[in-house]
């Protein structure tokens, strides 16, 4: 496998980010992560970051097949409209999660291009509110899952 002659020498936590493709926010790129998830179960990653927040990405029912090695970025913040999502929004994507695999796996955070300042939308001041939000949605999970 290729991903594991690339890391076989790292001393590192590796992430492997499966993308949608987005620019401009836009993406031509549509479907789940079914077919892709059972792949990895040989990977020498340690987390694999999925996008969910925007329609026609992954389905949070693909967590069913993840590898029990790993443990998943899970994309809840909408990256590719202006509009922000309300934390109770971002919560429930991550709750959905938490009931199909170990919460401890999970790490929330924004789908595929979101890159202020990189030419890229959002503008700072949309990055800053969905990020505040964001940290909110995982503040209270932890705190409902008790999680540390």
């Amino acid at each position: 496998m290729a991903i594991n002659r690339i890391t076989a020498d790292l001393r590192a936590e590796v992430h492997l980010h499966c993308c949608h493709s987005v620019y401009k926010r836009r993406s031509d790129v549509f479907g789940d992560y079914k077919p892709i998830l059972p792949r990895l179960a040989e990977a020498r990653i340690d987390r694999v970051n999925l996008e969910f927040a925007y329609p026609n990405t992954g389905d949070v029912s693909d967590l069913t097949v993840l590898p029990a090695h790993l443990a998943v970025g899970m994309g809840v913040v909408d990256v590719r409209t202006e509009a922000i999502q309300s934390t109770e929004a971002m919560e429930a994507l991550g709750m959905a999660g938490a009931r199909l695999i170990d919460p401890g796996r999970i790490a929330l955070n924004p789908d595929c291009g979101f890159a202020p300042g990189a030419g890229e939308p959002p503008s700072i001041d949309e990055a800053y509110a969905k990020l505040c939000r964001l940290t909110e949605a995982a503040l209270r999970l932890r705190s409902r899952l008790a999680i540390e």
